[in-house]
């Protein structure tokens, strides 16, 4: 109801205002929208993005990872390059 209050630029009336507290309860309930997601399930649809968005990244990570080369497959590789170049420049 507070998030509610605040959307409209509403503020709380104060007690000395309130006549009869469970009318005017039952008045703002009435006047709350409840077919939009409330503030927590927001919270929790974006925290649930956030948390796939990263296991995603973490398997592209260990994919990427997976897939490099060994240091003695580069040496080799490094190896055949600097003798072609070496026969090539002769």
């Amino acid at each position: 109801m507070s998030e509610d209050t605040k959307r409209r630029g509403w503020v709380w009336p104060n007690t000395g205002n309130l006549k009869d507290p469970i009318a005017y309860l039952r008045w703002r309930l009435a006047q709350i929208d409840w077919s939009v997601p409330s503030p927590t399930e927001i919270a929790i649809a974006a925290k649930n993005t956030r948390n796939a968005q990263r296991r995603a990244t973490e398997r592209e990570t260990v994919d990427r990872n997976g897939n490099a080369a060994s240091r003695s497959t580069r040496e080799s590789a490094m190896a055949r390059i600097r003798a072609t170049l070496n026969r090539a420049s002769r």
